[in-house]
């Protein structure tokens, strides 16, 4: 029987909102070990993990790299005041940087609303543009790197340097093209030619940003192979898309005999 107030892992993802496979990541990685385990090795939470993962989450928010907050947390000079302070000055930072934003929203929409088009005003589309569009968190990008080894994340970040704005627009135009193809092709079967094509379109777009590696596809398939999981800052369509695009894939992969 195990003791009170504790949590297997799935149940404390659950309460925290943070996902299983992220927690076992953080095991791996030292920074965050359940304070308790079964006879079983299952993993047991406790709230004093709670409390630390809050400030694993928070400190990420505030910018820094997991292995700046396992230094971090290891310091015994760092009370939990501290840093409960030093959270609520981020969090208080980005309330009125969003407050700002609405604000700014709220002068473009009486534009809009006016018919004033040409009278938009363009500063408050800048501040709305810069506070709403901060790219993928650093808790997505973490957990990305989760699927790729080293020398795959090395591969990947050469390749990207080595591209023009004209070729990331290309294949950004590239996936967008195919993923609203599909979802305008969901009352067809999968097997159907025009799915089919696009299907084509898409391997070829894979094929793009893998470089023809192997090991990089394995680690792309491994980390869209559970899109419940998947951040939903990098997270590309809803999950009947997903389905309907995963069963023209295997139709495709049946086909070419792959």
């Amino acid at each position: 029987m195990r003791p009170a107030n504790t949590y297997l892992i799935r149940e404390f993802a659950r309460l925290t909102g943070v996902t299983a496979r992220t927690l076992h990541y953080y095991d791996q990685i030292g920074l965050l070990a359940p304070s308790l385990r079964t006879e079983a090795e299952h993993r047991l939470y406790t709230q004093g993990d709670a409390l630390k993962l809050q400030q694993i989450v928070t400190l990420k928010y505030m910018g820094y790299s997991l292995s700046e907050i396992r230094n971090l947390l290891k310091n015994p000079a760092r009370n939990v005041q501290q840093s409960l302070r030093l959270q609520k000055m981020a969090i208080d930072e980005r309330i009125a940087q969003l407050q700002q934003v609405s604000r700014a929203l709220e002068a473009t929409l009486g534009a809009a609303t006016n018919g004033d088009l040409e009278g938009l005003p363009w500063e408050h589309l800048s501040i709305i543009i810069k506070g709403v569009t901060m790219g993928p968190s650093k808790e997505s990008q973490e957990w990305v790197q989760q699927f790729y080894t080293e020398e795959q994340s090395q591969m990947l970040a050469e390749r990207a340097s080595k591209m023009s704005q004209a070729d990331i627009d290309a294949a950004t135009q590239g996936w967008a093209d195919v993923y609203a193809g599909f979802k305008a092709r969901m009352h067809l079967p999968p097997d159907h030619p025009e799915v089919q094509a696009l299907v084509a379109k898409m391997q070829q777009l894979i094929e793009g940003f893998t470089g023809g590696d192997p090991g990089i596809r394995q680690s792309l398939e491994r980390m869209y192979s559970k899109p419940e999981e998947v951040p939903t800052d990098i997270r590309p369509y809803d999950p009947d898309l997903q389905s309907f695009m995963d069963k023209a894939m295997s139709h495709y992969n049946q086909t070419h005999g792959k």
